[in-house]
């Protein structure tokens, strides 16, 4: 049995291909390709070293086994984290897996791309750093930062699996892939795509801007720091709990339409151009250091030669200080959020 290993990576459209694949498990199991269970097809908390021991916990390694006995021709394993794993994360994943043929698919997106989208999903969970401040936060960071250093994950990965497999984003590149490497006919194949939920559709970056304010007028008087998600991969926390706050600004919409659309005038009267300059020649190290390793044996780059190569060098963007809203505006959106949570506590069931 040959287990196809999917890590992502993160903003890659993952979470719909997890889903796909943890509602079709009946009908990839009929030809032949075993999913194991998991929580909505993410097995990435079946995969989690235990740094105590090293190891991972025994029943998937049972499972594995189970279905490799039962003869299915392909596995496949999906948890973008994996894009996260350190050294000794690798070493416990590559003893689990060592029984098999193990292919690791990796979808990269180019570098300014996906840290906006990246920058986006942290602020729909409750952060509040500017878009300056992050870039600048990554700039620090650098190649401590796994969002970044995507030659660390394919070195790290190439020293445990037989093949490490370089995929350039793009709609559906994971399960095209995987799946029709994994015997998937084509028919079943298209039929699945076409079923499969779009999730995570970006925002534009005026909205953003509107709920990166509402977190810092709602947040900032409990506490919450302004960049938790952002800093959680490199702390190497367990995953901090979220507000999704996306929601919670429909909701405002909804309940105050006035002070909503005061608070859009306000984001759209103060834009800006960021220069990605910088960042971009971080950038630049970062690509020729992936290209030094995807030069080994093991790895399989699908990758095209310029798909690193900066396209833009300034984005748009907006500056506005949440300190410098109305009181009115400050009260509105705070009372609109405990609003909220108070409803939401209410609707729980007892």
């Amino acid at each position: 049995m040959k287990i196809y290993l999917h890590a992502g990576h993160f903003k890659t459209g993952t979470t719909a291909f997890q889903r796909m694949l943890h509602a079709q498990r009946e009908d990839l199991a009929a030809q032949s390709i075993y999913v194991p269970r998991s929580q909505a097809g993410n097995h990435g908390y079946r995969m989690a070293c235990n740094f105590a021991t090293g190891r991972i916990e025994s029943r998937l390694a049972a499972e594995l086994a189970s279905a490799a006995g039962q003869g299915y021709r392909s596995c496949i394993l999906s948890a973008e984290v994996i894009a996260h794993f350190d050294a000794q994360e690798f070493r416990a994943l590559g003893a689990l897996l060592a029984p098999y043929p193990v292919e690791l698919v990796l979808v990269l997106r180019p570098w300014a791309e996906f840290l906006l989208s990246r920058y986006q999903q942290n602020i729909k969970r409750g952060d509040y750093l500017s878009l300056t401040q992050f870039l600048s936060l990554v700039q620090a960071q650098g190649d401590a930062h796994p969002d970044c250093n995507y030659a660390r994950i394919v070195e790290l990965a190439g020293d445990h699996f037989d093949t490490v497999r370089l995929l350039p984003y793009a709609a559906n590149a994971a399960p095209l892939a995987i799946l029709r490497q994994a015997g998937l006919d084509a028919p079943t194949l298209g039929a699945l795509l076409k079923a499969a939920p779009r999730l995570n559709v970006s925002q534009g970056l005026a909205q953003v801007e509107m709920l990166r304010v509402y977190n810092e007028v709602v947040g900032r008087p409990r506490g919450w720091p302004a960049d938790r998600k952002a800093r959680q991969a490199l702390d190497r926390r367990t995953p901090v709990a979220v507000i999704e706050s996306k929601r919670l600004l429909r909701q405002f919409e909804r309940a105050q339409p006035q002070a909503y659309a005061e608070l859009a005038a306000l984001v759209d009267g103060q834009p800006c151009e960021l220069d990605l300059g910088p960042l971009l020649a971080r950038c630049e190290s970062w690509a020729a250091r992936l290209a030094e390793v995807s030069a080994a044996a093991a790895v399989v780059s699908e990758l095209p030669a310029d798909f690193l190569r900066p396209t833009r060098r300034r984005v748009h963007a907006y500056a506005l200080e949440a300190g410098g809203l109305p009181a009115s505006l400050q009260t509105a959106l705070r009372s609109a959020h405990e609003r909220d949570i108070a409803g939401a506590a209410e609707a729980r069931p007892r």
